[in-house]
């Protein structure tokens, strides 16, 4: 009996002892897996407080902070002009404010992070701090955003010259200070865009990081073109000096997106 007991014993011990290692090696992987989304959401914060450096200082619409705490980002912008803030306030609820939102956050990259929980927060508050209006995306956003199949040649050459179209509307405006778009021809499925760089402070600035000024043009198309990118237009943009020379230019398809 003294023998069973003492086995019966050491059975119970062994088995405390592996439900013990167990949680221990459960709470190891959810603390990193914390520390995983932490990281990411600090990286995300910097990102954006990055890009928003480039922007212009009189820009309607500023970064006010970037910051992460745990798998959070919060982002806060200042609307300068209350005309502005009530268009975007009345729109809050459309359909198409929702999936630019969301594109705009659902990179590769940031959808990578929020599949591992990371939620970004954006604040967007009149100056005087009388009125704001939130948005939160996570990856439940990224997943409701439509998904279009490829399109066939007729539709995808028609879909092109729609957005040349809209992209046209900004034709002769300056953008952010540093280009502005002189024409936008749709070939087939392809826009062909040419854009004058303003002088050559601003060409230095662009080819000094180029890799960031293309992460730039291609977070400003995606979300504002997405569902035509997805179904297979593409981009070119060529981007010239003010005497015709050649800057630099590059792609935006899909896989930007």
């Amino acid at each position: 009996m003294t023998g069973l007991r003492l086995v019966a014993l050491l059975a119970i011990i062994a088995a405390l002892n592996e439900a013990t290692l167990g949680d221990a090696k459960g709470q190891a992987v959810s603390d990193q897996a914390l520390k995983l989304s932490a990281q990411q959401a600090a990286d995300i914060a910097r990102d954006i407080e990055l890009r928003a450096s480039r922007l212009p200082q009189n820009a309607p619409v500023a970064l006010e902070s970037a910051t992460s705490h745990d798998n959070s980002v919060e982002v806060k912008y200042v609307v300068r002009d209350s005309n502005l803030f009530s268009v975007m306030r009345n729109g809050r609820s459309d359909e198409k404010v929702r999936v630019t939102k969301a594109s705009r956050y659902c990179t590769e990259s940031n959808m990578a992070a929020m599949a591992q929980g990371v939620v970004i927060h954006e604040i967007v508050a009149l100056a005087d701090r009388s009125d704001y209006i939130d948005f939160v995306i996570d990856r439940s956003s990224c997943d409701l955003l439509p998904n279009p199949q490829l399109a066939d040649a007729a539709t995808l050459t028609e879909l092109a010259r729609n957005v040349a179209k809209a992209e046209n509307l900004r034709r002769g405006q300056p953008v952010g200070g540093w280009f502005r778009l002189d024409d936008a021809v749709a070939n087939e499925g392809v826009v062909e865009e040419r854009l004058t760089v303003r002088d050559v402070f601003a060409k230095d600035g662009m080819l000094a990081d180029r890799a960031h000024f293309e992460g730039v043009q291609k977070n400003f198309f995606c979300p504002r073109f997405r569902n035509d990118l997805l179904q297979g237009v593409s981009f070119h943009l060529v981007f010239v000096s003010q005497d015709g020379s050649p800057v630099l230019d590059f792609a935006i398809d899909k896989s930007n997106c």
